[in-house]
């Protein structure tokens, strides 16, 4: 699937889902044996994967979380830790490992998003704890429906302690909060809560729901837009915006 957003108003201007069929099908009235293909198909071409698929957002949500550490206080933007490849707590026997066998070295909060430290967001999920992840991710769509103008659209999930009692009727474990941090675990999205994710993070807590039309003209000559502006994301120190910035403008250029 592709999404592509307006930077500045998540308008929609690409969305696509492959496989797909060819809609022509539909025009005049699809043959019960052509509509039974498709809905037969192990490759599912009438699931709009833009807006319906179900993914682990993996490490595409590392600067969101990295954003509620320094906004929760758990980590500051001189926070350093070593990475030497392999999470461990203690008393507990189980390992969870670095992308980089072997691991980054020294690290802080900005070199962690750059060089996209398994480690680091190991030890913040533990930090910070399931309840305030799920706090702060919500706050960026994750969990719910974007708003977009479709019926076809699915709110994921984002797990918490409530969520898994009621899906499996099992407490929530510390085991469960780790991989959380790099967006692994029962975390999952769509492609379309991811960008209209990243459109917040870069338009400072800006809030707006994805719209594929720009407006409609009522009575021939008025044109009305839809509203589509959420309340921003509140922060209490607007200077940690900047550091997410550049630590994801370093992904590219450092």
């Amino acid at each position: 699937s592709v999404v592509v957003l307006d930077a500045k108003t998540s308008g929609v201007l690409a969305l696509y889902s492959n496989p797909s069929y060819d809609p022509n099908y539909f025009v005049h009235g699809i043959s019960s044996k052509r509509y039974s293909f498709l809905l037969e198909s192990k490759d599912r071409p009438l699931i709009n994967r833009a807006t319906q698929g179900q993914y682990p957002p993996a490490s595409t949500v590392k600067p969101h979380l990295a954003l509620a550490g320094l906004e929760e206080g758990t980590i500051t933007p001189e926070t350093r830790m070593f990475d030497n490849g392999r999470y461990k707590l203690e008393n507990v026997s189980h390992v969870w490992r670095d992308w980089v066998p072997w691991g980054h070295g020294w690290v802080d909060a900005k070199k962690s998003i750059e060089v996209s430290c398994d480690y680091f967001f190991y030890d913040l999920a533990y930090n910070l704890g399931i309840d305030k992840i799920n706090e702060h991710m919500s706050n960026f769509g994750f969990g719910d429906y974007t708003g977009i103008d479709l019926y076809e659209e699915s709110d994921a999930n984002l797990p918490s302690r409530g969520w898994k009692k009621a899906r499996f009727n099992e407490p929530w474990y510390i085991g469960d909060t780790i991989p959380v941090g790099i967006g692994q675990s029962y975390w999952t999205a769509t492609p379309l809560q991811l960008a209209k994710s990243i459109n917040t993070l870069i338009n400072r807590g800006i809030r707006h729901s994805p719209q594929i039309l720009m407006g409609h003209l009522v009575d021939g000559n008025t044109w009305l837009a839809p509203i589509n502006e959420l309340p921003p994301i509140p922060v209490q120190n607007p200077e940690n915006w900047d550091l997410i910035l550049d630590s994801m403008l370093g992904v590219i250029h450092e």
